[in-house]
C-alpha cells in the first residue's frame, strides 16, 4: 500500500470522515420494488420552478401533497416510486401508515415498509393524481427535507437544471423539447430491460482511469446518493485490489434501511463522462442495490448528485438522454 506521512493521513481522515457524515445523512439509492410504476401524466406546458441544494449536495424542491403543503421534496433518480418521510405522512393522514408490504432496499439492507396511494403530488402547476409512495419510518435530526420524488413522478418528463438561478423546468418529454439542448453535449443512456419489474432507472457508461488505461464502466444515475460509490468488482477492475486503504471498523453508514461498513476509499480517481473529467473519491462497497442492479460479476458504479454540482443539465426519462451545458 505504501508509506503515507501523519499530515496524509490526517488530510485523508477528515475526508473520509466528511464523506461519510454526508452519506448517514439521507436514503441513498432507493431501490422500492413495487410492480409496474405509473407513467407520469405529462402537460405540454413548461414550468419553472425554484431549488436549492442541501448540504450534501442533493437537489430539493417544493412539493404539493393532496393539495397541501409545500413541502421540500428530494429529487432522486434512483428510487423507483416516491415516498414520505413518516413525519409527513403523520401529518397528512388521521391514521398511521400500517400493512408493511412493500419491500423497500436501500444503499444497505431490505425491508418492509407500507405504502399510501397519494391523491396528488404536485411541482408547480404540474400536477399528477393518484400516485403511489411509501411511508419511510424515519426522521434525522436535522433533516430538512419531508418526501422523495421517485421515478413514477418524473417518468416522461424532461427536465432541465439552471445551476446559476437555481431554477429547474420541468416539461414533457418530446423531440421539439429537446431540440432546445441541441448543442449541449449529449450524454448516450439506456435502461436494463432485464432488471425484475422493468423500472425506469438510468443507466450509461463512464471513463474511470486506472494507472495503465482508461476503463469502461456501468453507471447508474442517482441523484439521490450524495456520494458515488463502487462495487468491488469495479474496483478490482481499476487495479485497487491490493493497494486500497482500510476504513476504520467503527465508521459504519447508516441508510434509511439497516447499515453496512464499506469495503474501502479510493482518493483522487479520475472519472470522465462525454469529454467531461472530474477528480473524486469513490467508496467501495458491495451493497444490496448494486447486487440488485448489477446482476453480474462487471464492475458497476453510482453516478451521484455531486457530480452535477455548479453544472447546467437536462435528464429526459423518456428517451432517455442527459445533456451536459458546455458552456
Amino acid at each position: 500500500m505504501g508509506q503515507c506521512s501523519s499530515n496524509c493521513f490526517h488530510a485523508w481522515w477528515l475526508v473520509a470522515h466528511q464523506i461519510l457524515r454526508s452519506i448517514s445523512f439521507v436514503l441513498l439509492a432507493a431501490v422500492v420494488l413495487l410492480p409496474n410504476p405509473a407513467r407520469a401524466q405529462t402537460s405540454a406546458e413548461a414550468v419553472m420552478v425554484p431549488y436549492t441544494v442541501t448540504p450534501d449536495g442533493l437537489f430539493m424542491v417544493d412539493a404539493m401533497v393532496n393539495g397541501k403543503g409545500p413541502f421540500p421534496f428530494l429529487i432522486d433518480t434512483g428510487a423507483s416510486v416516491s415516498a414520505l418521510a413518516i413525519h409527513l405522512h403523520r401529518a397528512l393522514y388521521a391514521e398511521e401508515a400500517v400493512n408493511p408490504s412493500t419491500r423497500v432496499f436501500g444503499v444497505a439492507e431490505s425491508g418492509l415498509f407500507p405504502r399510501v396511494a397519494l391523491e396528488s403530488l404536485s411541482v408547480g402547476t404540474i400536477t399528477q393524481a393518484t400516485l403511489e409512495a411509501v411511508v419511510l419510518p424515519f426522521s434525522e435530526t436535522g433533516q430538512d427535507w419531508d418526501g422523495i420524488l421517485g421515478l413514477n413522478f418524473l417518468a416522461g418528463r424532461l427536465i432541465q437544471f439552471d445551476s446559476k438561478e437555481k431554477f429547474i423546468t420541468i416539461m414533457q418529454a418530446s423531440p421539439q423539447n429537446t431540440d432546445r439542448f441541441s448543442d449541449w453535449r449529449r450524454l448516450r443512456a439506456y435502461r436494463d430491460e432485464e432488471i425484475e419489474g422493468s423500472f425506469p432507472f438510468i443507466f450509461f457508461r463512464v471513463g474511470i482511469d486506472s494507472r495503465l488505461k482508461r476503463h469502461r464502466i456501468e453507471a447508474l444515475l442517482d441523484l439521490g446518493s450524495t456520494f458515488p460509490i463502487i462495487n468491488w468488482n469495479g474496483a478490482r477492475e481499476l487495479g485497487h485490489d491490493t493497494t486500497y486503504r482500510r476504513l476504520r471498523r467503527d465508521w459504519e453508514i447508516e441508510g434509511a434501511v439497516g447499515s453496512f461498513e464499506p469495503k474501502a476509499l479510493i482518493m483522487n480517481q479520475t472519472i470522465r463522462v462525454s469529454r467531461k473529467r472530474w477528480n473524486t473519491p469513490l467508496l467501495i462497497s458491495d451493497t444490496t442495490p448494486l447486487e440488485l442492479l448489477n446482476r453480474t460479476d462487471k464492475p458497476f458504479v453510482l453516478f451521484s448528485a455531486g457530480f452535477f454540482k455548479d453544472m447546467d443539465f437536462a435528464i429526459d426519462f423518456e428517451t432517455p438522454e442527459v445533456y451536459f451545458n458546455p458552456d
